[in-house]
């Protein structure tokens, strides 16, 4: 189904997050492109992943789901290409994913990949209330479920 869809989030740690995408109305062909997503995500949640949270604000969230794709149990992968932005200054990141997505009869969907982001936060420790990541390019771990 190709289509432009916005969705909702959450945020749980930098690079993993579980949006939950709204129908949107089908869309003309995209071409190379199968669909845009954007969101609004909450930003470094404290105790979900981290333990701890030291950046706050939110992230807008864009998103590109390109076309080719190749079929593995009952689903399609695809890849993606994404970037977050933070709104208070924190860090902000792009990545590129693989993509698998199920989508079932009754227009529920799932979907996980893995990928990997570059992001302009610090890599060291250079204050309390910044994250320190360790390395510019980290992993990308989508997962997202959601209804069409």
């Amino acid at each position: 189904m190709r289509g432009l869809y916005f969705g909702f989030g959450l945020l749980g740690s930098l690079f993993v997050g579980l949006p939950l995408a709204v129908a949107g109305e089908e869309t003309q062909n995209l071409g190379f492109i199968h669909e845009i997503k954007g969101g609004v995500l909450a930003h470094d949640v404290d105790n979900l992943w981290s333990h701890f949270s030291r950046e706050n604000g939110v992230d807008l969230n864009v998103e590109a789901i390109f076309t080719p794709s190749f079929g593995i149990f009952g689903g399609a992968v695809r890849p993606a290409l994404g970037a977050s932005l933070n709104t208070r200054g924190d860090t902000s990141k792009i990545y590129l994913d693989a993509r698998w997505e199920y989508q079932a009869e009754n227009r529920l969907f799932f979907v996980v990949g893995v990928g990997g982001a570059l992001h302009n936060g610090e890599t060291r420790l250079v204050s309390e209330d910044k994250k320190a990541l360790g390395s510019s390019l980290l992993f990308h771990i989508p997962l997202e479920f959601g209804y069409r």
